[in-house]
């Protein structure tokens, strides 16, 4: 092997200068530098989270009000009943009755297990679109207020147009005396 000029010493020697600091900063200025990236980040999500609380925080007195506000209210949103028994009775009269002045024909209502302190009822009816449109409003719009959980359509063969209706209706119970054990839906 012939020994190196200066020259080719000074490249080499700035080769493995240039290797030495590639070496350096793939080791330690990277994952450094990568360290401070993810603390940022980590940091803003920080700050926006603490947004959050100090809003949601800021918020407590309107809601506390509008709780209040709402429990005041909340007889609206029950069927007043001794127990579960008369509570379904009311309900599905007060069904009956809506599908019945709508002009609606109810052809089966029977009674689905539910939570207790709720009712449900499975619908099922033949009536215009413009009928099934009033009953929905008024279930949903006047006390004491319906869910309306599932609404199925069906156009009938004969093209009269009526639509076979399948609803399933929740509403809660507002126990005045106590619901037993059969009580509110629990069936």
């Amino acid at each position: 092997m012939k020994p190196m000029t200066p020259r080719e010493r000074r490249i080499l020697a700035l080769g493995l200068l240039a290797g030495a600091l590639i070496l350096v900063a793939g080791l330690v200025v990277v994952p450094l530098v990568d360290g401070f990236r993810a603390r940022a980040a980590e940091r803003a999500a920080l700050e926006r989270e603490a947004t959050a609380a100090t809003r949601l925080l800021s918020q407590a007195a309107a809601w506390r009000t509008r709780s209040e506000a709402q429990t005041a209210n909340a007889a609206a949103f029950g069927l007043p009943a001794e127990d579960g028994v008369a509570a379904l009775g009311m309900f599905q009269a007060q069904v009956a009755g809506l599908f019945g002045e709508a002009g609606a024909l109810l052809t089966g209502i029977e009674e689905l297990p539910a939570a207790d302190g709720r009712l449900r009822l499975a619908i099922e009816a033949e009536a215009t679109y413009e009928q099934l449109n009033d009953c929905l409003s008024r279930l949903e719009g006047e006390a004491p207020y319906a869910l309306v959980e599932t609404l199925a359509l069906r156009r009938r063969a004969d093209g009269d147009g009526r639509l076979s209706v399948r609803l399933e209706l929740g509403a809660l119970v507002r126990a005045e005396g106590a619901l037993g054990p059969s009580g509110a839906g629990g069936g």
